[in-house]
């Protein structure tokens, strides 16, 4: 783990109705709609379920119910890759992990896929067996690394050891395979390696959307800081304390130096506004950028963890297409010892149909006092033979001398 998470319950209020407890039937509101099962861990490692509707919990974190059907079981696409920084939560959908993570908690749907199964139980362990749980529970530091990156940091770790897995067994299986192809070219061998490049495929695009997703969030700054929900929420507090502070009223005879502390705080406010800073001075703007470097070192080793993956499995793609074109070189080669033997054997019956035609004229019911001759017959056939293999000899040279083969 890179740091500690803050202290706290949770970041919302449970509205009247929503009990925590195990979830059992599904129960319908009085307005018709069904209540979804809920399971949430906050920052002590605590684990409760709740049963609330969609739209209220849409309403108190300020996400788009286009979000929530996401993290649901039965989405179509299981294996896609988003990271999503919305006002109060960040609504990861890795790979099976679907969950959504506030300053203060984590919440999923109460369902049996990996989210429950593993995540859970990961992210439970975490902060269970942490040493600073006592303290967390004593007191909160200011110092400590938010609990939202805890929680994103163990999502990425579980996603990216889960990928680098599967690309692992996929290189085992692809390397008896290849070497077969590679000694024999047959139906069986090229079946194989067709599933497992199916399964290459596949694994390398699930890669490629976890790599491109982190890589989306290292390029650009705005984002990074959109993430970091706690200090989002100690801004609002701390502006809604100098908002208070400001509009009360003065004490007797101090009129001119409160509104002069007004003036000079809506001017700092303008200016932070204008700027996209937080008016929090330079004390403020630093401890931005530490966290911001934070952040971006995690980020940037599971990007290299991904990264890593990626380039191993580009690699044996690679290995397979210079395969196939080694292959591809050796059935022309074939093909053209096929070409070459043809057309020998074309010139071969070229002779001999030259020599044919000398023993169908002969072979004619002609009168030329030839055919008395008892070694006429040998003669004809040692010349004609002779003929018929210096013209065969001849033909070869001269498609050898053009480069016919």
């Amino acid at each position: 783990m890179v740091g500690k998470p803050p202290r706290g319950v949770g970041n919302y209020d449970k509205p009247n109705g929503d009990d925590i407890e195990p979830v059992k039937a599904v129960p319908v509101s009085t307005s018709g709609r069904a209540k979804v099962g809920w399971v949430r861990i906050n920052t002590l490692g605590v684990v409760n379920r709740l049963s609330m509707e969609k739209t209220k919990i849409a309403t108190l974190l300020r996400v788009p119910l286009r979000d929530l059907r996401v993290l649901e079981p039965t989405t179509a696409d299981s294996y896609s890759a988003a990271v999503l920084c919305r006002e109060r939560a960040i609504v990861v959908n890795l790979e099976q992990i679907k969950v959504l993570i506030t300053a203060e908690e984590v919440i999923m749907t109460d369902s049996q896929t990996s989210t429950v199964t593993h995540f859970l139980p990961e992210l439970q362990t975490r902060f269970e067996t942490s040493p600073e749980k006592e303290l967390r529970q004593a007191q909160p530091t200011t110092d400590e690394f938010p609990f939202e990156f805890v929680a994103l940091e163990v999502a990425l770790e579980m996603v990216c050891n889960t990928l680098e897995v599967e690309a692992n067994k996929v290189e085992l299986d692809a390397k008896p395979a290849l070497e077969a192809l590679r000694k024999r070219v047959d139906n069986v061998n090229l079946e194989r390696v067709r599933r497992m490049k199916t399964r290459l495929v596949r694994v390398a695009g699930r890669v490629s959307k976890v790599r491109e997703e982190i890589q989306r969030y290292l390029d650009d700054d705005s984002d990074m800081r959109d993430m970091y929900l706690t200090r989002k929420s100690k801004q609002q507090s701390e502006s809604l304390r100098r908002e208070g502070s400001v509009t009360s009223p003065p004490p007797n005879g101090a009129d001119g130096g409160q509104r002069g502390a007004t003036a000079h705080y809506q001017l700092e406010h303008a200016l932070s506004a204008s700027s996209g800073r937080s008016p929090l001075g330079v004390h403020g703007v630093h401890t931005q950028n530490k966290d911001l470097q934070e952040l971006e070192d995690l980020l940037e080793t599971y990007f290299t963890h991904v990264d890593s993956t990626h380039r191993s499995l580009n690699g044996l793609n690679e290995y397979i297409d210079d395969l196939e074109d080694l292959i591809e070189i050796e059935l022309d080669s074939q093909r053209n010892q096929l070409i070459k033997l043809e057309l020998i054997l074309t010139t071969a019956t070229l002779c001999l149909t030259c020599f044919s035609v000398v023993v169908g004229i002969f072979g004619m019911n002609i009168k030329n006092n030839v055919e008395n001759e008892h070694g006429m017959f040998l003669l004809v056939v040692l010349l004609g033979s002779a003929a018929t293999i210096g013209m065969f000899i001849i033909l070869l040279r001269v498609c050898r001398y053009y480069r016919l083969f």
